[in-house]
């Protein structure tokens, strides 16, 4: 069976929210994949998806999809400095914190003394796990760290997440399990930007379906349920560009809900 589909994907009407645009880097083309969504009250619409052929490409995609700096996230897994090159080239230097309205703060009370940029956002995912303490005592699986940047004039921001946190959230988000209505845009806008490509719903949804749950026993024989990849072949891109998506939106604190369904 190529594809399980986990929910009905549900049209939804996201007026004046604000727009994420997440991208995953790959070692051969289509090179970066992208995913742009409307967020707003915790309810979000898929605006579009696809691919582009380099960082200037997906710039073209940001300006025609009207997002802002601060709103754009890559994945710095692969290719790790150019990413953060990237990244900066299209930021700012700053010499004053920005305290994010999750309760995290970058650079941290008595931090690092140089100026920062800010900007595109590089983002790393953490198989094993990523739990940071707000000021107010808020525990989120995602956190700010300082990137491992080459530049030594300035420091960077770095995006670090529980991919599997937030790989369940995203399920439960497709299920309706989640108070927030997620789902795709009624009448998505065309995206003319050159070197860039929007994915045709079908291979979204591919993406989407790349990992299910399945039960793993440990050595005294309790069993815990766990996402695996469906196989090696199967793509998976546009799904981590979704995960991506949630960590952006927790971090400026535009998916609210409670703790227990959330946070937990």
């Amino acid at each position: 069976m190529q594809q399980e589909r986990t929910e009905t994907a549900a049209t939804v009407t996201v007026d004046g929210g604000r727009r994420y645009l997440t991208a995953d880097v790959q070692a051969v083309a289509p090179f970066l994949w992208w995913v742009c969504r409307e967020w707003k009250d915790g309810n979000s619409t898929l605006v579009a998806a696809g691919h582009a052929d380099d960082f200037a490409a997906l710039r073209r995609v940001q300006v025609a999809l009207e997002v802002h700096d601060m709103d754009v996230g890559i994945d710095s897994g692969f290719n790790t400095q150019t990413v953060y090159d990237a990244c900066a080239s299209y930021s700012s230097v700053t010499s004053n914190p920005i305290n994010f309205p999750c309760g995290l703060r970058y650079p941290p009370e008595g931090g690092l003394r140089k100026p920062m940029v800010i900007g595109w956002m590089p983002l790393k995912g953490r198989e094993t796990g990523a739990r940071f303490t707000a000021a107010t005592g808020a525990v989120h699986p995602f956190g700010l760290s300082t990137s491992s940047s080459m530049r030594t004039d300035v420091v960077q921001p770095l995006l670090v997440f529980d991919t599997e946190h937030l790989r369940d959230m995203l399920s439960r988000l497709r299920k309706g399990d989640i108070d927030r209505e997620w789902g795709v845009h009624q009448d998505p806008p065309s995206v003319q930007a050159e070197g860039a490509y929007i994915a045709e719903p079908d291979l979204y949804w591919r993406h989407l379906d790349s990992h299910v749950l399945r039960p793993q026993a440990n050595r005294a024989g309790r069993i815990k349920h766990v996402w695996v990849k469906r196989n090696q072949k199967w793509p998976d891109h546009l799904h981590d560009c979704e995960i991506m998506q949630l960590a952006m939106v927790m971090l400026w604190n535009d998916l609210v809900t409670s703790s227990e369904s959330i946070a937990s």
